[in-house]
């Protein structure tokens, strides 16, 4: 619940109290890494996705998230392995997995591969970011007409996310 209302800090407080508990239970650990790297703690999160790890080296979302991590970073052939194990995971983290998978392969220099994985995390694209990295590979790969189509498909859903965003924020207050 804390999660979902974005008290992050809080989540993790009571993530840590069951880990105190119950030091096994991966669930905890999982979700203590999920809280603490969407607070931006990335120490952190890679210590318990590393615990999480070294219990269950197929743990999909610890896959995932141990590979963006690495992305973050620019560590792209160490993150690969991982983010193809994290292919398994929960269907709304797929375009996630498959937006990283695009930056792996664009880095590695294969354009056709890293457009296929973009356009597979179309669905998930919120602010436009995805269809701006669609239009920039385009841009690459010298297809001019797909990437206008992708930046404009991206200013649109920037638009959109920034409109979403202004209202919330008048509601909110």
């Amino acid at each position: 619940m804390l999660r979902g209302k974005g008290d992050f800090s809080e989540g993790a407080a009571e993530y840590r109290k069951a880990i105190a508990l119950k030091p096994e239970f991966l669930a905890a650990h999982m979700g203590l890494a999920r809280d603490l790297y969407s607070d931006d703690n990335r120490e952190g999160t890679e210590h318990e996705l590393q615990y999480v790890l070294n219990a269950n080296p197929s743990d999909p979302e610890a896959n995932y998230l141990m590979g963006e991590i690495l992305v973050s970073r620019q560590q792209f052939a160490e993150a690969l392995p991982l983010l193809l194990k994290g292919l398994h995971a929960a269907p709304e983290e797929l375009p996630h997995v498959h937006a990283s998978l695009s930056k792996v392969y664009a880095d590695r220099g294969e354009l056709a591969r890293a457009i296929s994985e973009i356009k597979q995390a179309l669905p998930g694209d919120v602010d436009g970011s995805y269809h701006y990295r669609l239009g920039r590979l385009y841009f690459q790969a010298g297809d001019r007409a797909a990437s206008a189509q992708a930046m404009q498909q991206s200013a649109k859903l920037h638009r959109q996310n920034d409109a979403s965003t202004s209202l919330e924020d008048e509601q909110c207050c």
